[in-house]
């Protein structure tokens, strides 16, 4: 089918319900709800994931790290070691 990713068996529809489904479920549980192997739906997620995080625009997130217990969180560059 012109519309599915080649070999997945699933029209992009269908994928885009069972990942929709994965965010919120555990696979086996969406699994038995489509009436799927778990395998397909990991094989969708495995397709799926890294592709959509390379898109993601990451230049505004910096890391912050605790001195201790007792600070609040800075981030790294005011922090000297």
């Amino acid at each position: 089918m012109p519309w599915a990713l080649p070999g997945s068996g699933f029209t992009l529809l269908f994928q885009a319900l069972a990942l929709s489904l994965c965010q919120s479920w555990p696979a086996a549980q969406a699994a038995a709800q489509l009436r799927v192997a778990s395998k397909c739906l990991w094989r969708g997620i495995a397709h799926n994931v890294p592709a959509s995080r390379e898109q993601e625009i990451m230049t505004d997130v910096h890391s912050e790290q605790c001195v201790n217990s007792r600070t609040t969180c800075r981030p790294m560059a005011a922090i000297r070691m």
